[in-house]
């Protein structure tokens, strides 16, 4: 484990956003052995081996970016797309691969690949090989709806892959920029097929799986053939760090014990009734930003009830999302569109404009609930119409904290 390094990552609030990272001791550097340093009286030199500590509250559906729902930490390890955002999401700047180019009327994007690139598990990276990683996103993912914009992928050389599109979208980046738009090794998921390589995925990441206990932990190590071309990124080759191990505690107070205590170097998914006492340790350091997104309410329309859109409209007007950020100690934004200062396209003045027209109003609420053919007739509290009350059944994550408090 890291010499007294701590890290937290409090992730991700509700209809918001505010995300701490929390580290601490050695201002991220990883200490290095002295040359001449000996361990336990033998005068042979230690190479330590350098592993990261970290627990998370929920577990990975799988280690397949193409298969899962959702993604997390774990895969952001595994997977480098071929491009990325720069950390002010203006500019798309390199990743796995060299360069890209865009035709002026945005139809076309080509990226070079380098002529050296590599799988973790050393299989030649080409672009034959992204090809069939796209066409399995498209055949096998449930997001594979992302690909519609390209009409065409063309492998023209080992080096060079060419996305032909029928019309600019530019709304395609934010997903060639995401783990999931890295590539998978296509051989290796025909080799196994899909339940076993999603076990065991192999991608091109900082990191590769090295074993998985479902329930407990991924231990994970550094991947030798990693390669970067984003100038954001001064280590641009394999990673300092030799392992990562990530074990899986969905209990809050475990997890809060454990940095405390020193037993892993960084927590995802603080509580927030813990951040203040947190930052407030010396050996912790708490990093806060905003994360990338918001998290919300789902609604089926398709429900009795939820079929009305003047019910759907009342309930945002009826939350006080003033008052879910006082339950979680001001450690989030309240928004009213879907989308946060921390994603691309993002617009103040339609943030104000929607700010204004859903701003909590429990009357207007009530009218619109009035309006719909909701009254409380047997003065219980609770409207109804056509003899049944208005109830409603909402599922929430238990496993992130904040999701579970605001709910």
């Amino acid at each position: 484990m890291l010499k007294n390094k701590k890290i937290i990552m409090f992730l991700a609030l509700i209809l918001v956003l505010t995300t701490a990272v929390v580290g601490c001791g050695t201002d991220g550097e990883v200490e290095e052995p002295e040359e001449n340093e000996e361990a336990n009286g033998d005068e042979t030199p230690v190479d330590e081996e350098k592993t990261l500590v970290i627990a998370m509250p929920e577990e990975i559906e799988g280690t397949d970016v193409q298969q899962v729902r959702w993604d997390n930490l774990v895969h952001n390890l595994l997977y480098q797309p071929l491009a990325m955002f720069d950390l002010e999401i203006k500019d798309i700047l390199p990743a796995e691969a060299m360069n890209y180019e865009i035709t002026e009327d945005g139809t076309v994007i080509t990226f070079t690949l380098a002529e050296d690139a590599k799988f973790s598990n050393g299989n030649p990276l080409t672009a034959d090989a992204v090809k069939k990683s796209m066409e399995r996103y498209i055949e096998i993912s449930p997001y594979s709806y992302d690909f519609d914009p390209i009409s065409e992928i063309v492998a023209e050389d080992d080096q060079t892959l060419v996305l032909k599109l029928e019309n600019s979208a530019a709304f395609l980046w934010p997903v060639l920029t995401s783990v999931y738009g890295a590539p998978v090794d296509p051989s290796v998921a025909e080799e196994l097929g899909a339940e076993a390589f999603n076990r065991d995925a192999v991608g091109n990441g900082l990191f590769m799986v090295e074993s998985w206990e479902q329930g407990s932990k991924i231990d994970l190590v550094k991947n030798p053939n990693f390669k970067t071309y984003n100038p954001e990124v001064e280590n641009q080759g394999p990673a300092l760090i030799d392992k990562i191990t990530i074990r899986f505690i969905p209990e809050n107070f475990t997890r809060v014990s454990e940095i405390e205590a020193g037993s892993v170097d960084m927590i995802v998914g603080v509580p927030t009734e813990n951040v203040d006492t947190l930052k407030e340790n010396p050996d912790i350091t708490v990093y806060e930003y905003l994360q990338t997104g918001i998290d919300y309410i789902a609604l089926n329309p398709e429900l009795p009830h939820l079929d009305d859109v003047n019910v759907r409209k009342a309930m945002a007007l009826a939350i006080n999302k003033d008052e879910i950020n006082t339950v979680l100690n001001n450690t989030v934004k309240p928004r009213y569109g879907l989308i946060s200062e921390s994603q691309l396209a993002y617009d103040a003045e339609t943030e104000e404009e929607l700010a204004e027209e859903y701003a909590f109003d429990l009357e207007k609420a009530k009218s619109l609930l009035s309006d719909a053919g909701y009254e409380d007739t047997d003065g219980d509290g609770i409207v109804e119409k056509d003899g049944k009350d208005l109830a409603l059944s909402m599922m929430v994550a238990l496993d992130v904290p904040a999701l579970k408090q605001s709910a």
